[in-house]
């Protein structure tokens, strides 16, 4: 099992809302499952998500934790740090926030080489208030090695 400490949070919720969209299960669990699919083709690295937590004045949200509960078969996962830009969505208060890079975590997914199937790894997130996240990765591994690559010339 891997620890990271972060410092930064996801963007998928904020702190007010956060608890609102926990279903009563959940709550009383203290923990909450987040399903997701995503596609990668084989052998390459691909980021799958961005963890940042910010308060509505933009600052950063400290004392977070992101532990690999269950590592992938048929690859490997890292969270490491990036600048990147915040994503959140224009009615979210802290929607002025995506005009800046920060500095944030990122989870990062790369399959074996050769291989091409379904996938699945999870990532457990600790809140400083003692609640946690769940977060299931279903990865669908393409194999681009003998398909027709490249991208379609959109020259006139």
């Amino acid at each position: 099992m891997r620890k990271f400490l972060l410092t930064t949070c996801i963007l998928l919720v904020s702190l007010p809302a956060f608890a609102e969209d926990w279903s009563k299960e959940e709550a009383a669990a203290g923990m909450k499952r987040i399903e997701m699919t995503r596609h990668v083709p084989g052998g390459k690295q691909r980021t799958l998500s961005s963890i940042l937590f910010l308060n509505p004045d933009c600052t950063v949200i400290e004392d977070w934790e992101a532990v690999v509960i269950k590592e992938p078969n048929h690859g490997s996962v890292t969270i490491e740090a990036a600048e990147r830009f915040p994503t959140y969505a224009k009615e979210n208060v802290r929607s002025k926030c995506n005009e800046k890079k920060m500095r944030m975590q990122v989870i990062n997914y790369r399959a074996a080489v050769g291989y091409a199937g379904t996938d699945t790894f999870e990532v457990q997130l600790l809140h400083p208030n003692g609640l946690a996240e769940q977060h299931i990765y279903t990865i669908k591994v393409i194999d681009v090695g003998t398909k027709n690559k490249g991208r379609a010339d959109l020259r006139p």
